[in-house]
């Protein structure tokens, strides 16, 4: 695992999240259905900026938990807020508004798809993570909170289009105010629910703290 000698990575396993301390950054641990489990990945860095240290160490976490499977990570993501479905925002789409809005890299997306309503339009997109486009996923999902990674084998895997379609369905609710945040919990549910992995990023960047959360539906901890 590649580490530089200013940052340290550490891995936490929680069982049984409803029954432990663990919280999250954000969300109502309540929420999450059944009996779920977290692999906690983290990163002390004293580089405060953006994943720039702690995103390449929690890849190779990542990398090495899937390496004896067919298993990849993908992140299905959605556009920030709703726009009016103005012709230069349906140009931009879901990548190019990133980069433009967000200062995001090119992430190499599967596929992007629009949902209209009335005049609104909100866009949302799948993408394989790898070491080129992690820091950027991982910065964007923890500002923004608009969008999931989840394990898959694949598009070729009936579960990957059925678990886009059930994420879109969240995405399709559109708020009276035109902002959006995905419920990341109600995410989880869904991805859990196809017998995949969940995992979420968070940043404190006051603490130079960054870690991914990775949830799953049992109890056993592939990492050790």
């Amino acid at each position: 695992m590649s580490t530089s000698a200013m940052s340290k990575f550490y891995s936490e396993y929680v069982p049984d999240v409803k029954g432990s301390d663990y919280e999250f950054n954000r969300f109502d641990k309540a929420d999450l259905k059944n009996v779920v489990s977290v692999l906690k990945l983290f990163v002390t860095t004293v580089s405060y900026s953006n994943w720039s240290e702690a995103a390449a160490v929690i890849h190779d976490a990542i990398a090495k938990r899937f390496s004896s499977s067919a298993i990849d990570v993908y992140c299905f993501i959605a556009s920030p807020y709703w726009k009016k479905g103005t012709h230069i925002v349906r140009h931009y789409g879901l990548g190019g508004a990133l980069e433009k809005d967000f200062e995001v890299g090119p992430l190499g997306f599967l596929f992007e798809k629009e949902i209209v309503n009335d005049n609104d339009v909100i866009f949302y997109g799948v993408v394989k993570l790898t070491s080129e486009n992690a820091r950027s996923i991982f910065n964007l999902l923890s500002i923004s909170e608009n969008g999931v990674l989840f394990s898959s084998q694949g598009p070729n895997d009936p579960s990957f289009s059925l678990l886009v379609e059930e994420l879109a369905s969240i995405v399709a609710v559109k708020p009276k105010s035109l902002t959006f945040n995905l419920n990341i919990v109600e995410a989880i549910n869904f991805i859990l629910g196809k017998g995949l992995e969940a995992l979420f990023p968070y940043a404190w960047e006051e603490t130079g703290e960054y870690h991914l959360d990775i949830f799953e539906g049992n109890c056993v901890d592939r990492l050790a």
